[in-house]
């Protein structure tokens, strides 16, 4: 009999993915990836992103959005992670953009109007940014090239088994939604690597 192993990073990468298998959470992808690739693409929108941050922080450099990749697992988690940390200056533009067309006298909201992330695009983006972070800490250990890191992957599974387990046990008590997918997460994972697991 021929027994299959895993890839871990692959492992990973089929858990995580899960993220992304309810609408809502697709949905507030979605509208993330269009707002990230029309201020990127612009040089217009680039510079209103860079004008939001310097009205907040004139002291730091301003940062640009980051854009996700199919070909690097981790890149949607980078995007989601960089899109929260500019929250604040993505609603500085947004609320500028509104201000300087009520100001031009045009009635018809601006492209980047109509690309504005909601409140409820956020929540499911802080969200995702907590279910998908003990994964991404995992793979950034998994890809170190100055130590020795085939001895970790034992280590690694069993902490990032207990850390989804315990997100699931505090989702059951005060997030339903979160504990479906976190349910189908774990249910991934386990039958990857044995339920329970046993070291």
């Amino acid at each position: 009999m021929i027994h299959h192993h895993y890839c871990v990073d692959h492992v990973l990468h089929l858990t995580a993915s899960k993220c992304y298998s309810t609408d809502t959470y697709v949905d507030a992808v979605k509208a993330l990836k269009a707002l990230v690739t029309f201020v990127n693409s612009s040089p217009q929108g680039s510079d209103k992103l860079s004008d939001a941050q310097k009205r907040l922080n004139p002291d730091l450099r301003p940062l640009k959005l980051m854009t996700d990749m199919k070909t690097y697992w981790w890149s949607t988690h980078e995007m989601i992670h960089r899109a929260l940390k500019l929250r604040p200056a993505l609603e500085t533009l947004f609320h500028l953009e509104v201000v300087a067309r009520q100001q031009s006298g045009k009635t018809v909201p601006s492209k980047l109007e109509l690309l504005q992330l909601t409140n409820e695009h956020f929540r499911s983006l802080e969200y995702l940014e907590v279910f998908l972070s003990p994964f991404r800490e995992a793979q950034c250990a998994l890809e170190g090239d100055k130590y020795v890191n085939i001895s970790l992957v034992v280590l690694i599974v069993k902490k990032l088994y207990q850390a989804i387990t315990a997100m699931l046990a505090d989702a059951e008590v005060n997030n339903p939604e979160m504990y479906d997918l976190l349910s189908a997460m774990v249910d991934v994972f386990s039958d990857c690597w044995g339920d329970p697991i046993i070291y």
